[in-house]
């Protein structure tokens, strides 16, 4: 599904697809609440194909973190390889796939805390990974944009924006204090 936002165009999850669904279960049911019935009926599937696939709830989770930190992250690199766009609506897109299009869902769940501090192994890893991919990616593109910024500039202005997405991510009231914090930030870094 895209969704436009001031001119920039960004992909947001399916509400149909099954990922969102088990996503929306262990949000407002929290990790230990939720059963493998309720993500039985989220998938569309039956309980006992549930537990023939994945054979456990941790496994289920696992699956869904590391498919949704997959997919957002291949997003948010396109979004950064968008030539066609200027560099603050590639920045803008990058970030709200990367992590803005989760800010409601955070905020909407009381067991936002509990399911984040879940997310460890291979999931950790892959986020990690991602974080240095798109990073690395905002760094070269701000450096190939002006002369006049150093590597080492760029890299700073890279984790400028990062920790600005991060922290809006935890603390912005709703999705629309995240966009409008992270384009101040993104003025900022790219002024």
């Amino acid at each position: 599904m895209t969704k436009k936002n001031d001119n920039v165009n960004y992909v947001v999850m399916n509400p149909e697809d099954p990922l969102t669904s088990v996503l929306r279960v262990f949000s407002q049911y929290g990790f230990r609440k939720s059963s493998m019935g309720d993500l039985a009926d989220a998938m569309g599937i039956s309980r006992q194909a549930l537990y023939n696939r994945y054979g456990s709830k941790e496994a289920v989770f696992a699956w869904a973190t590391k498919t949704l930190i997959e997919q957002t992250a291949a997003d948010a690199l396109a979004a950064l390889e968008d030539d066609s766009r200027a560099i603050p609506d590639r920045l803008m897109a990058a970030y709200e796939i990367w992590a803005g299009q989760h800010v409601d869902l955070l905020r909407a769940s009381p067991h936002a805390a509990e399911i984040l501090t879940l997310v460890h192994g291979e999931a950790a890893a892959l986020a990690e990974q991602a974080e240095r991919y798109i990073n690395a990616k905002v760094a070269k593109m701000l450096t190939a944009e002006s002369s006049e910024i150093s590597d080492t500039q760029a890299v700073d202005r890279a984790h400028t924006l990062y920790w600005a997405s991060k922290g809006l991510l935890y603390t912005a009231e709703n999705h629309a204090a995240y966009c409008d914090g992270l384009e101040r930030a993104i003025a900022a870094v790219t002024a």
